[in-house]
């Protein structure tokens, strides 16, 4: 990993190295505290502590001592990367019998509550408002691509109709519908693709022992056969993969960190089993480390790729750019995945700046809702997400306007600054072949109140490349007084 170090007051982009000039480019757009004079010149008030690290190469963590050949993706999987590249939102939906609590979805772990009494949750867990057309379309409209919906959560309650345990929401409620085949039906009638999140972690299976440090006070036995835990993990992703249609988006991992050893899991099984049964399925896991072998994107937990504000990140982490990202974070304002009494969502503002900022990383941001027990999303979270639609629209319009204005260009935006100051190297070469014009589309500055300024056109020259990004030179840099992208002259 390169550190970017200290940016100081005064200095051109256009002096700095190639890493440091490219990360400045890629992360000012979404930051509240960055300044940039109009000749190019940073402006004090720039903290160090939230650039994020330019990684030198791939890193994988691979601990389990066998050498591994080398991962090649199918094209399938290269093809559905490229999809989830751009895809840029999708929703995140906790969901389980400890809706029934309000208490969030660690509940069984938190209040230390025994598993007897944890499993009379189920016959209460009867969600009669539940209807996935509507969930879909509401996702749909608040410019949602894909959703990611917790299968299996840490307390191994499964929300499709597994063969391998009756700890299902088939066999142990009295809700007919498995959740899982309905959600995959209407995603794909209506053109969004599904993730499904699967624990490895599992606070109610026996056979999860040795334990780790999660979940130690169920009342499980002090005894159990890890083996066969494994087979019983395995066979249940086989089912997730191969019964709810073959263009199931990705498998979404959580709770390797509670045994944290490949060894002991070993992840390179199961991932090739994922990948033989399909092999264009992606594979992320939430570890909160540099990516393993087999994996097939990256996963950040409430922060931006390469920053560690809330301390999960492993030290030794370090962003995989070759790899689609994906940051993860919730709409709720306590901070909670699962659902909870309180239901006052995050600000629209603090929303909006979440997308801007995470796109400004080249990642995807996965927005959480933790819908209650009946199936009914809380209006105040559809409210929220009603507001979200009108402010996708709103940019949406600003970009047609911008390419309207920008006459002679002849190129989309999308190839553009869209992903918030990223530029692709085709973008780079088709440009050439046309001057050196560019203009910024989803690229905000934010002040210290908030206020969203939009950026005019980037004059900008290449003048080095990477494995996938062309870097850019800013020339000139100035802020529009109108709410409208010009073209620069």
């Amino acid at each position: 990993m390169v550190p970017v170090g200290e940016v100081a007051a005064g200095q051109k982009i256009s002096e700095m190295s190639p890493a440091r000039a490219t990360v400045i480019l890629a992360t000012f757009v979404a930051l509240p505290c960055l300044a940039v004079a109009e000749d190019g010149s940073v402006l004090p008030g720039y903290p160090a502590s939230v650039l994020p690290a330019v990684p030198d190469n791939a890193a994988g963590d691979v601990e389990w001592g066998e050498e591994m050949p080398a991962y090649v993706p199918s094209a399938g999987n290269m093809a559905q990367r490229a999809w989830f590249r751009q895809a840029r939102l999708g929703l995140f939906i906790h969901w389980g019998i400890y809706a029934n609590l309000g208490r969030g979805e660690w509940v069984l772990h938190n209040d230390q509550l025994h598993l007897d009494d944890y499993r009379q949750l189920a016959p209460r867990f009867n969600p009669v408002f539940f209807n996935a057309t509507e969930w879909v379309l509401m996702a749909k409209d608040a410019g949602m691509r894909y959703i990611t919906i917790t299968a299996k959560h840490h307390d191994g309650f499964c929300l499709w109709h597994t063969k391998q345990t009756t700890w299902n929401v088939i066999d142990a409620t009295p809700h007919p519908t498995d959740i899982i085949k309905s959600l995959a039906a209407a995603c794909r009638e209506h053109g969004l693709k599904l993730g499904l999140y699967y624990s490895p972690l599992d606070w109610s299976h026996t056979d999860y022992y040795p334990r780790g440090f999660t979940g130690t006070m169920t009342g499980r036995p002090d005894a159990g056969d890890w083996s066969a835990y494994l087979a019983y993990m395995n066979r249940q992703l086989e089912e997730l993969v191969t019964e709810y249609g073959s263009d199931l988006l990705a498998i979404w991992l959580d709770g390797w960190w509670d045994l944290p050893s490949n060894e002991r899991w070993q992840t390179h099984q199961t991932y090739q089993l994922i990948h033989r049964l399909n092999s264009s399925v992606l594979v992320g896991n939430n570890h909160h480390r540099t990516p393993f072998w087999g994996e097939d994107i990256q996963i950040f937990e409430k922060d931006a790729p390469g920053e560690n504000s809330k301390g999960f990140a492993h030290a030794s982490l370090q962003v995989e750019d070759r790899l689609p990202l994906e940051t993860c974070d919730t709409l709720h304002q306590n901070g909670a995945w699962g659902y909870t009494a309180d239901h006052t969502p995050r600000p629209i503002a603090d929303i909006v700046k979440l997308v801007a900022r995470t796109a400004g990383f080249d990642a995807n941001l996965l927005l959480n809702l933790g819908p209650p027990p009946d199936g009914m999303w809380q209006l105040e979270m559809q409210e929220t997400l009603q507001q979200l639609q009108e402010e996708s629209r709103r940019e949406r319009a600003l970009q047609e306007d911008a390419l309207a204005e920008a006459a002679g260009v002849k190129i989309s935006v999308l190839d553009f600054v869209e992903r918030g100051g990223f530029l692709r190297q085709r973008a780079l070469q088709r440009a050439d072949a046309r001057g050196d014009i560019l203009f910024a589309s989803r690229a905000f500055l934010m002040e210290r109140d908030g206020t969203f300024l939009r950026l005019q056109p980037l004059r900008v020259e290449r003048f080095a490349q990477t494995r996938r990004l062309g870097f850019v030179r800013v020339r000139s840099l100035a802020r529009l007084r109108e709410p409208r992208l010009g073209v620069a002259h």
